[in-house]
């Protein structure tokens, strides 16, 4: 653990090796979000949401979820049925970085499965 002394200045001062280190605080502007299009970004602000339009990001589609105890979990094997939350024709959630930015419907696309959105979530507190 180290120790500092505050100067009288408002400077913090510890001895390392019979050098000393001088640590001040940092007097930094304020600054606000410039994202474009947000409640708030300032007016004419130069950013574009159009610069990460191409950022790829993972979604989690939530099928549901189940309770189990650890023995009936070490006791797992092929062809063990778990049932989950969900009733069948539920909407499941679609979820970026652990909140729900959707629900939807399981569909088949071919031979892979896919979703058909079905409402946006617009809560900023949801959470899947």
């Amino acid at each position: 653990m180290t120790i500092y002394n505050r100067e009288p200045d408002g400077r913090l001062d510890t001895p390392v090796d019979d050098e000393v280190t001088t640590v001040r605080p940092v007097s930094l502007p304020e600054h606000t979000n410039i994202i474009e299009g947000s409640s708030h970004a300032p007016s004419g602000s130069a950013f574009s949401l159009d610069l990460v339009g191409d950022v790829k990001v993972a979604l989690d589609v939530m099928l549901g979820t189940a309770s189990t105890t650890v023995g009936e979990l070490m006791a797992l094997a092929q062809g063990t049925v778990i049932t989950l939350d969900r009733q069948v024709g539920e909407a499941i959630d679609v979820c970026l970085h652990g909140k729900v930015i959707c629900r939807a419907e399981i569909i088949a696309i071919g031979e892979q499965f896919g979703i058909r959105v079905t409402e946006v979530v617009k809560e900023a507190n949801a959470t899947a």
